[in-house]
């Protein structure tokens, strides 16, 4: 039960609010500089069977926002301003927040200066297309109407809009209103989340949450609905959330359609600050009340996360395309080529577990797309290379790597992995603590750098384990067996499969609860091929949404839990007709 508490703010805000909408920052003149060309990007993309047109996008701006920080020194951001606590003007007329702090935060790790300029809801997107601003932020909320207009990085904060009632109300569950009263603010985006959410409430209007609060305190409707951020900072006492929330908006950095150069590099440094802690840092100065979010559903970490130190000088600054969209193949009813499986028989219980996942994954997506698949087998080890080459639409069971950022895109992650210990059931080596001097410890002889993994722990605990190459399940039951092995370290999904291989043996295998280096897969798509970036997303999410990607999931890895998934509200211009 969440309650929600008294905020006495009210008539400063609203004093705060009309000093806002009087206040204004003049914006730098925009000067057009002519495009570093980068390699396009070799794709074999034709696009989806996408029976709506994808809309003539209003974008006069034919070069990245890169080009104009390059000139100017500064990265240029439009700013909404009066929307406590992400971006408002305070009390001595300075611009503080919690958007603001992650924007100077990610200029520090740039080295680039950063100037706000005053947008609004109305001038925002034609300012950004204009080249009068770089980037936006103030509750820049992804939707995926919004991502047919511009482009969005990672997500670091999602509100949500929430359902209050009384704390003695009987309702649980907002399915539980069907039929009833439901107050809400009029013309907000509250009122378009309850229209869209699929609910049939009997809706009651009112000018602002005060009145509506009023209104649940009267008995006139039997709840109300709200942003859930200003409804726990206006709430009162009395009164409950109940959840599920009506919709979930995730805020991000929105940029320019197509501007891939700019994005990566947004998202990039969202990736350092989330992987330093500096984000949970701004994320718990801003919202102290609230449990530290996963931050890394949001803003997933890529592998060699430093490796690249470029910055703004170093990038070019077109607005690359492919020569052909997926999205056109699908329209067109050609088959998709999809590569990383390996489709052998003879391979391992552990190949054989991902591939039959990924079957399953793929084939569901393209059925809602209303399309065909050929998977190539044995594309395990060359699948990236095959996808730039321009012999495959869709790599699977790819690690994000800032290395292959420049050559391929990636889906948002859809499973996640990590490293663990498995050790035998009631034996006294549980962790890598107790394995010093003279114990062995497994590794699979395919996991590239695993026995350096081994040694990097073994370092951390102060203990010498030695590592151990094993070959084949027959050698892991016999070493276990013997006892020669303490334990045996790998990819907890390998570990799985060798786990069930193995069970003929009888021997109690368990898992560490502990996770070493743990990260995500996700698709590698062709570079720069956003509207099929967007349609695998989106898919993705939907099949969330309804429970088809927890039961594949289920039913083919069935180990540990399947990944959580932001969901963009809206529904999905790219597909009409179909699932």
């Amino acid at each position: 039960m969440h309650t929600i508490f008294t905020r006495a703010s009210a008539a400063t805000s609203a004093a705060l609010l009309v000093l806002i909408l009087l206040l204004g920052v003049a914006s730098l003149p925009s000067s057009a500089q002519p495009p570093t060309a980068t390699l396009p990007a070799p794709t074999l993309v034709p696009p989806t069977r996408v029976p709506t047109a994808i809309p003539a996008e209003q974008n006069p701006v034919n070069y990245s926002a890169v080009a104009d920080v390059q000139q100017r020194g500064v990265l240029r951001v439009g700013v909404r301003y009066g929307l406590p606590p992400f971006s408002y003007l305070n009390e001595r007329a300075a611009l503080v927040g919690y958007e603001v702090d992650i924007l100077r935060a990610l200029a520090v790790d740039l080295a680039v200066e950063v100037e706000f300029i005053q947008v609004t809801r109305e001038t925002e997107l034609a300012m950004l297309n204009a080249g009068e601003v770089d980037a936006l932020i103030g509750q820049q909320i992804i939707t995926r109407e919004r991502q047919m207009q511009m482009d969005f990085t990672h997500p670091y904060y999602t509100n949500t809009q929430v359902m209050v009632v009384q704390e003695t109300s009987i309702y649980e569950n907002p399915i539980q209103l069907e039929g009833l009263l439901v107050g809400v603010t009029v013309a907000t985006r509250t009122e378009e989340a309850l229209r869209q959410s699929g609910y049939n409430y009997d809706l009651r209007l009112y000018f602002n949450e005060f009145e509506a609060f009023n209104a649940l305190e009267a008995g006139e409707v039997q709840a109300m609905v709200g942003q859930y951020e200003t409804v726990r900072a206006a709430g009162r006492l009395g009164k409950r959330t109940i959840f599920p929330p009506i919709s979930i908006e995730p805020y991000a950095i929105a940029l320019r359609r197509h501007d891939i150069n700019l994005r990566n590099l947004l998202n990039r440094t969202l990736q350092r600050l989330t992987a330093s802690g500096r984000h949970a840092e701004i994320h718990a100065v801003w919202f102290p009340q609230e449990e530290e979010p996963d931050l890394r559903l949001m803003v997933p970490v890529y592998e060699a996360l430093y490796g690249d130190q470029r910055g703004f000088a170093d990038l070019p600054t077109d607005l690359p395309r492919p020569a052909r969209s997926v999205m056109e193949k699908i329209r067109n009813r050609e088959p998709l080529t999809v590569v990383g499986l390996s489709l052998n028989p003879d391979a391992s219980a552990f190949e054989n577990q991902l591939d039959t996942f990924h079957q399953r994954l793929v084939e569901e997506m393209a059925l809602r797309w209303g399309a065909t698949v050929n998977f190539v087998p044995n594309t395990w080890l060359n699948k990236l290379d095959m996808l730039f080459g321009g012999q495959a639409d869709l790599a699977v069971g790819v690690t994000p790597i800032w290395d292959g950022a420049d050559r391929f895109d990636y889906s948002q992650p859809y499973l996640r992995r990590g490293n663990r210990l498995m050790v035998l059931e009631g034996s006294r080596f549980d962790s890598f603590v107790q394995m010093r001097g003279g114990t062995y410890v497994g590794y699979w002889y395919e996991d590239a750098g695993m026995r350096e993994e081994i040694e990097r722990i073994a370092e951390a605990y102060r203990v010498r384990p030695t590592p151990y190459e094993v070959r084949s399940v027959r050698e892991l039951v016999d070493l276990f067996n013997a006892r020669t092995l303490a334990g045996f370290f790998g990819d907890e999904l390998r570990i799985q499969a060798l786990r069930e291989a193995s069970a003929y043996s009888g021997l109690p295998f368990t898992l560490s609860e502990e996770r070493f280096s743990s990260g995500e897969l996700a698709l590698a798509l062709p570079r720069a091929d956003l509207d099929f970036r967007l349609l695998v997303d989106w898919t993705l999410q939907d099949m969330f949404r309804d429970g088809t990607y927890q039961r594949i999931f289920n039913e083919t890895v069935g180990f540990g839990d399947p990944i959580e998934m932001v969901i963009y509200p809206g529904s999905n211009p790219l597909l009409t007709g179909g699932r």
